[in-house]
């Protein structure tokens, strides 16, 4: 279901965009995507999370749907720019009980008879730990395939980049842990990293490096493209590395 996602969410948002604001357009082109999915039966035991970003040259829009996440870093730090929706948040909790259904914790309880992070998950009516998704019809109404549509004015001078990913990142790593690892692997020594491991401390640093090189601005940009070009899979890696018991998808858009 996520590659039929893929292959016509932006389609369809190009379609919508057209004739339509962008908020309008976000909300159409998930409905209908949405509707391909609960008119197939084979696909009713099947659901997916969706997080899109939109970036104009002043703003950056935001269409999420489940507990996918896009993180933000500027030159202040990391900014989350979607709400994960989970079934224990205020207003989905309420929304799910005034629909008639239930939300309860399925897991470890501590000595305070309190909920164990990380070792357990809110589900509705003891089934799925996400409130909002395309797809499982069978969850229906109580699992919302309405999306939230968000927008933030872009600063081109501070904004660095963004990090969308799926929860499988976001279970075992916080936005600022995210954004954080990134900033170390660009700053961290010449050369390649091993792939598979935990990076190693920087024997020199690149910052320090690119002192000493900065006459050769090709030679700079190829280092830094090169490491921006993975630093996807070291998220993947890192969170792999953390113990994430999810499926991980990881996409960084570079700002700058």
């Amino acid at each position: 279901m996520s590659k039929l996602v893929r292959l016509n969410l932006f389609r369809i948002f190009e379609e919508e965009l057209e004739k339509n604001t962008i908020p309008d357009a976000f909300m159409k082109s998930f409905a209908r995507v949405s509707e391909i999915i609960l008119g197939d039966h084979s696909l009713d035991y099947q659901g997916t999370t969706a997080v899109t970003v939109l970036l104009e040259e002043d703003k950056i829009w935001t269409g999420n749907l489940g507990d996918s996440r896009a993180v933000l870093c500027t030159e202040n730090g990391a900014v989350d720019i979607t709400t994960d929706h989970k079934p224990n948040s205020e207003s989905e909790k309420s929304r799910i009980e005034q629909l008639g259904g239930d939300v309860s914790w399925y897991g470890y309880l501590g000595p305070d008879r309190q909920p164990v992070p990380g070792m357990g998950a809110y589900r509705i009516n003891g089934n799925l730990a996400v409130s909002r998704a395309f797809g499982d019809s069978l969850e229906r109404p109580f699992l919302s395939d309405i999306p939230d549509v968000k927008c933030f004015t872009r600063n081109k001078e501070s904004d660095r980049f963004i990090i969308l990913a799926s929860d499988g990142l976001w279970d075992v790593m916080s936005g600022k842990e995210a954004v954080r690892f990134v900033q170390q692997i660009l700053a961290g020594s010449v050369g390649a990293l091993e792939e598979g491991r935990r990076t190693r401390r920087p024997s020199r640093p690149l910052n320090k490096w690119m002192r000493t090189y900065s006459g050769d601005s090709s030679m700079v940009r190829a280092v830094l493209d090169t490491r921006k070009s993975k630093i996807a899979k070291y998220l993947v890696e890192e969170s792999l590395r953390r113990g994430t018991s999810d499926n991980v998808t990881v996409v960084v858009v570079w700002l700058r």
